[in-house]
């Protein structure tokens, strides 16, 4: 006797337990059945990145990243047509699209040069320098960094690419520490 009464328990206990686990999202459906509820999130965008040879670029990339403050996806949005716009002019020489084979000499830039580029194409204020040990940018490269609205578009040049990203400004600065 003693044992049906235990498991008639846990019988009963098992079905309020499921009773109650499928009315919670009938109610949540109900009470959701008007407008949505807005809630503000932070916004994680996350980045890959690859390292040449011993270079620690992937972490002063991921350190400059997280001293910046956040940017609002529209200004994000507004500041992405101006990153492309960048990019294309910093890309340098390509081969055209109807050879077969091509091949296209570069030669690794100066800041000077890579500065006049940005200036020519209309970006102003822009910081340009060989890259430095704390900046997010291969040793070796150009590292550049323009005001695009609220945002930024900081990146590197090299000898053989070209890198931009749109991101929020330092929160102690400008787009890059002078």
């Amino acid at each position: 006797m003693r044992r049906f009464r235990i498991w008639g328990l846990v019988t009963a206990l098992f079905v309020i337990a499921s009773g109650v686990a499928l009315m919670v999202p009938i109610v949540r459906g109900a009470a959701s059945a008007g407008d949505p509820e807005v809630t503000v999130t932070k916004e994680v965008r996350g980045y890959t990145c690859a390292q040449i040879d011993y270079d620690d670029y992937c972490q002063r990339l991921a350190a400059d990243l997280a001293r910046r403050a956040p940017v609002p996806a529209a200004e994000i949005q507004a500041a992405k047509p101006l990153a492309d716009e960048l990019e294309a002019v910093l890309a340098g020489p390509t081969c055209p699209e109807t050879e077969k084979m091509c091949i296209v000499e570069t030669v690794a830039p100066t800041a000077e040069t890579v500065r006049r580029a940005i200036v020519g194409a209309g970006f102003l204020g822009p910081i340009v320098r060989d890259a430095r040990g704390a900046d997010p940018a291969p040793r070796g490269a150009i590292m550049f960094a323009v005001p695009a609205g609220g945002a930024c578009l900081v990146g590197h040049v090299s000898g053989h690419s070209s890198f931009v990203l749109v991101v929020g400004p330092l929160r102690d600065s400008g787009c890059a520490y002078p």
